[in-house]
């Protein structure tokens, strides 16, 4: 019988064929489809922040994922949006 859950157990010494590594390499399909939407979300989201006059942020970068306003003074605050 064909195991099903092979996502479950990634260390399983059965999966042999680049297939099958290959989707449990790939996320859940509606788990990719959430992480697209966030992309799509961040890409279109305004770049501009509203910023107390003390930070005057130079450069708004992506770190790992986290929208990040690097200040003037080379710290790296998390950037609020709301």
């Amino acid at each position: 019988m064909r195991q099903v859950f092979l996502h479950r157990r990634p260390h399983s010494p059965r999966i042999t064929t680049t297939s099958e590594k290959k989707a449990l390499a790939r996320p859940h399909p509606s788990l990719a489809r959430k992480l697209n939407a966030t992309r799509t979300k961040m890409r279109t989201m305004s770049m501009t922040v509203m910023m107390s006059d003390t930070l005057r942020a130079e450069v708004i970068t992506m770190v790992y994922g986290r929208w990040v306003v690097r200040a003037g003074r080379g710290e790296e605050k998390p950037a609020s949006f709301e």
